[in-house]
């Protein structure tokens, strides 16, 4: 579900993405933060509609709420602003035959808890009359929970909000100020975002607390009671949530969707534990990681055996690049369960982060031999997971041969990019530069986002006399030694000093 029709999708690992995001935001928020000199529009003087209404219609922030926020925002931040206008999500006659529509309006949407449709787009801003829509939920006034439920959507509506406000300002700026042209939807949404994270967190955020402090007291004793912590308001609501659930939520969630996977696991009556243990995967899964340890550790104080709970402690703690605690959690399990593979697998993820190939090759042999040939997904990942611990051991003979597996698994092929990747750094080991870069190169521009793509195409140019964006290379070396290529860094840092000189 995507938080404006501007957003596009990105792969947050990507180091050049991270580092113009940070340099973006950062100009942007002392930007905002300038006085503006223009005569004021306040927000009593801003049109806002309501175009669609009806029993199962609900824009959970009211036009008061929306008012509330809108008179708080930097002095000149509605300037030449046409209206709001509160209405449904527009009819497509084109849309898929198996599209989700909601079952009481017929529009379409995301079914975000149970009988609660939530926009596929929650906002949109056009700067064709400087006119901001923001896109009705749908569900029964009935539905359980529903003061909780309320209170998170209303925050999701003013940080959409604010969001489009974020495209207001900048459209304006850029036409009054002549500072960008705005050509790249990147970078368009990018500002949005860093504003809506600003505005969201000094102005939104503050409002709630100021008016609806009862509700509020409730929501917090609410995700105290089924998650075991209480997050801040505005971490449910992140910017740039592009990828959550538009292809029904198959893969990536931020923390709305956890949210919101926990409230439907109340809802359904799930068990408490299994509920909480479920909500801690999805914000390790988030990268919040210390939010997971919080809820695991408030599981694991009333049942200290709880395998999944541990092993997925263990997980986090990799990720916290806690590795001596991560690596007695799991072997604690093993204890009781040799065979436990969700163990082993994050002992195999341990070493990798340390870069000790052996212990991963051992690690990966154990997981393909109980998996006994069974061919499911995750043999694919072991066996990737040992092809690389072999290429960093110099066992080429026995990295193709496991490579040639993974091309043959079923129901693989739309993950043999991974296996390209692999063959790439098979022949970059081996000196094979040309090759190397050739794959390389055809991934990247192939919309493939990975460090040691960027590493290796970075590595070969070098080698071959080409040129190549050194630029680049600081964040690409700080990347390959977060994910255990510590070695490799310091070569290609060595590499390009000794070509610089």
């Amino acid at each position: 579900m995507s938080r404006s029709e501007h957003g596009n999708a990105r792969d947050k690992h990507d180091p050049r993405d991270r580092a113009r995001k940070r340099r973006i935001k950062t100009l942007i928020v002392s930007e905002r933060m300038r006085h503006r000199s223009t005569p004021t529009v306040v927000s009593t003087a801003i049109p806002i509609d309501v175009i669609d209404r009806g029993s199962h219609v609900h824009y959970p922030a009211s036009i008061d709420d929306l008012r509330g926020v809108m008179e708080r925002l930097p002095s000149g931040s509605l300037n030449g602003l046409g209206g709001i206008e509160l209405c449904l999500t527009p009819l497509d006659p084109g849309r898929e035959p198996d599209a989700t529509l909601d079952p009481f309006v017929g529009r379409l949407g995301t079914e975000i808890v149970a009988g609660v449709y939530a926009p596929d787009v929650l906002g949109r801003y056009r700067a064709n009359g400087a006119r901001i829509e923001l896109f009705a939920y749908v569900y029964d006034p009935e539905t359980p929970e529903r003061s909780i439920l309320e209170m998170y959507l209303r925050l999701a509506m003013l940080a959409t909000l604010v969001h489009e406000l974020g495209h207001h300002d900048d459209f304006v700026s850029r036409e009054t100020r002549g500072r960008w042209r705005g050509e790249s939807v990147d970078e368009v949404e990018l500002r949005a975002e860093a504003t809506e994270e600003l505005w969201l967190r000094s102005y939104v955020v503050p409002y709630l607390e100021d008016t609806y402090p009862t509700e509020l007291a409730e929501f917090r004793r609410w995700l105290e009671r089924h998650a075991g912590v209480v997050l801040p308001l505005e971490m449910l609501v992140a910017p740039g949530r592009t990828t959550s659930r538009i292809a029904n939520r198959l893969l990536f969630i931020d923390v709305d969707g956890a949210f919101e996977g926990l409230m439907s696991a109340v809802v359904r009556g799930e068990p408490a534990v299994a509920a909480k243990i479920h909500f801690a995967f999805d914000l390790h899964y988030t990268n919040h990681f210390e939010a997971a340890l919080a809820v695991l550790d408030h599981v694991l104080e009333s049942e200290p055996e709880n395998v999944d709970a541990l092993t997925d402690r263990a997980h986090v703690l990799v990720h916290l690049e806690r590795f001596d605690e991560a690596d007695a959690v799991s072997r604690a399990v093993l204890l009781r369960d040799p065979d436990d593979a969700a163990s082993l697998f994050v002992l195999c993820e341990s070493a990798e982060r340390r870069g000790d190939w052996q212990t991963m090759l051992e690690l990966t042999s154990r997981l393909i031999e109980l998996d006994g040939g069974k061919l499911r997904r995750r043999t694919f990942w072991y066996f990737g997971a040992r092809a690389a611990a072999m290429i960093e051991l110099g066992l080429w003979g026995a990295a193709a041969r496991d490579l040639e597996v993974m091309r043959t698994l079923p129901s693989m092929e739309a993950h043999q990019h991974h296996v390209r990747r692999w063959w790439c750094l098979w022949h970059l080991r081996q000196q094979r530069f040309d090759e190397a870069l050739v794959l390389a190169t055809a991934e990247i521009d192939d919309g493939r986002e990975d460090v040691r793509l960027f590493a290796a195409q970075l590595e070969a140019a070098v080698q071959l006399g080409l040129p190549f964006d050194a630029a680049r290379l600081p964040q690409v070396c700080e990347a390959l030694r977060e994910c255990g290529h510590a070695a490799w860094a310091k070569r290609l840092e060595a590499l390009h000093f000794e070509k610089a000189r």
